[in-house]
């Protein structure tokens, strides 16, 4: 499989890329362009939003190898896994690139600046609250008890999830916004007939973009903005590494007690949390995982305040 994965790369990817990337310079009107000098012309005389777009088409052409053989010949190749991520890292980056150079963006936020304030006010609350239920979920399939039962962790794994929500909150968003400007400009701009076609052997100044480019760039800009940060989202929360991070930041929130308090002996690193009289967790370290947690009984002997006085008087006569 792997020896068919290479051959179809170099006999088939590669070379339909460079004829693709020909093709493309001969309709442009630069027929002695080769397909590398093309796309470094195209990258040269665009506007920063058309230079971002072609670059993130650059990318893809790597990713797309890359994404192919982890998920057919080899699911535990290191090298792919580290070109998927960062090309979808340089994705991410050009996106926000496109998005903040857009004219329609920065124009839409000067008209309704207001408004967006008030709406990013209400998603913060939104996500907070998103972030607290993921949070909860957490703490209680981990330690099989209820998340308010250790407020500390469960108020620090609030902030650990936080990213998370933004990121499935602007997926969300980026895909609407997507929808909406690749649908506004395909009604204001259809696609003109074939006998309109035009070449230019002279760059074009930025200023002559046509406004449909800028529309589907935007679209593509947003797309990307949604894709780009889920993709890497999963990557990292499915890694042991997540879990085990996850676990013991639990621990160093919420367990500060040694296991012997409740009578645990032997058990190098074992923690515990109190959770109710007679109850606690009991976090022991764990090789692969971290800690793994176990709900455990957990008598406190109560001293009356005259043994304790009696005690203090005893000392101090000694």
């Amino acid at each position: 499989m792997e020896g068919f994965f290479f051959i179809a790369l170099f006999f088939l990817y590669i070379p339909f890329l460079f004829g693709l990337s020909a093709h493309l310079a001969i309709k442009q009107g630069f027929p002695n362009k080769s397909a590398i000098g093309f796309i470094a012309r195209k990258i040269r005389y665009s506007d920063n939003q058309s230079r971002h777009l072609i670059l993130v088409a650059v990318v893809f052409a790597v990713l797309m190898p890359a994404f192919i053989y982890k998920a057919v010949v080899n699911s535990h190749s290191a090298i792919a896994t580290y070109t998927g991520i960062t090309s979808l890292t340089v994705i991410l980056i050009l996106s926000i690139l496109i998005i903040a150079n857009s004219a329609t963006v920065k124009g839409t936020y000067k008209k309704y600046t207001y408004l967006f304030n008030s709406a990013l006010a209400l998603v913060v609350t939104i996500n907070i609250s998103r972030a607290t239920s993921y949070a909860e979920n957490i703490v209680v399939n981990l330690t099989n008890i209820r998340a308010s039962e250790i407020p500390t962790g469960l108020a620090w794994l609030t902030i650990v999830m936080l990213p998370v929500a933004w990121i499935i909150t602007t997926a969300i968003f980026s895909i609407a916004v997507y929808a909406v400007a690749l649908l506004g400009t395909t009604i204001k701009n259809p696609s003109p007939s074939s006998n309109k076609k035009t070449y230019s052997l002279t760059p074009l100044p930025n200023n002559k973009t046509n406004s449909s480019s800028n529309g589907y760039i935007l679209a593509c800009g947003f797309a990307m903005l949604a894709l780009a940060p889920l993709n890497l989202m999963e990557y990292v929360l499915k890694t042991p590494w997540a879990e085990k991070q996850i676990r013991k930041e639990l621990v160093q929130a919420s367990f500060h007690s040694r296991a012997e308090k409740c009578g645990v002996e032997n058990i190098d690193g074992a923690k515990i949390a109190y959770v109710e009289t007679g109850k606690a967790i009991i976090a022991v370290p764990d090789e692969k995982l971290g800690y793994t947690f176990t709900p455990i009984e957990c008598d406190i002997k109560w001293r009356t305040v005259q043994s304790v006085s009696e005690e203090y008087k005893r000392v101090e006569k000694n």
